[in-house]
């Protein structure tokens, strides 16, 4: 789970980098996001991003919360759409 997030975090990040200047040192992206791009990727990813980046310390600090297989899979599938779809898109200015 903590590889998955980080690779929700670092998609992004990446998307990020074409609108904000200068080097962007928190892990707290998902609001800076929706600021930038909800108007082209909808407000229900910009949801989906915000909850499941809300979850990034979970795995990091095991015993608050328990992390089930559906919700790596959640996440898997949430990092596999920005890494395969939306953030393409949004660096190619297509979204």
């Amino acid at each position: 789970m903590a590889n998955v997030l980080h690779s929700i975090e670092l998609s992004i990040k990446a998307a990020l980098s074409t609108v904000v200047k200068g080097e962007m040192r928190t892990h707290q992206v998902a609001g800076l996001f929706g600021e930038h791009f909800r108007t082209r990727v909808g407000k229900e990813l910009c949801r989906d991003i915000a909850r499941a980046l809300m979850r990034y310390n979970l795995p990091r600090y095991p015993g608050e919360e328990e992390v089930l297989p559906k919700d790596v899979k959640d996440a898997l599938r949430l990092a596999r759409r920005l890494r395969d779809e939306t953030v393409p898109a949004l660096l190619k200015g297509k979204k």
